[in-house]
């Protein structure tokens, strides 16, 4: 199992890359952020696609210290949003939330098979 979540916490990395422009630019659009002397389309687009991606993979493909993981690895991207969108915080618990429900009916639909 060691090998299957350093592969899917780097294909994690590697997927919130290529997402993020789009993401943040989305992001900014939803919530109407005013530009400021930084661009943090980028920055706000890999916190909300790590997020979700990293519960999603680890909730369905993890083991039994699961929650231990998703708790150490978010820690960089919450001390991301508290410190510079603390005001919208709740869209990343939101999508946190969103990817552990999917996760769950995945786990059901592998119980099931």
């Amino acid at each position: 199992m060691k090998i299957v979540k350093n592969i899917g916490i780097l294909f994690i990395l590697v997927f919130s890359y290529i997402l993020a422009e789009i993401t943040g630019d989305l992001y900014n659009q939803l919530f109407n952020q005013a530009s400021s002397y930084m661009d943090l389309n980028f920055i706000s687009g890999f916190s909300i696609v790590y997020t979700f991606s990293l519960i999603l993979f680890f909730t369905s493909l993890g083991d039994e210290k699961k929650y231990w993981w998703i708790g150490i690895l978010t820690i960089p991207v919450a001390a991301f949003e508290v410190y510079f969108d603390l005001e919208h915080i709740y869209f990343s618990i939101a999508l946190g939330l969103a990817g552990w429900l999917i996760a769950q009916i995945i786990l059901k639909l592998k119980s099931k098979i």
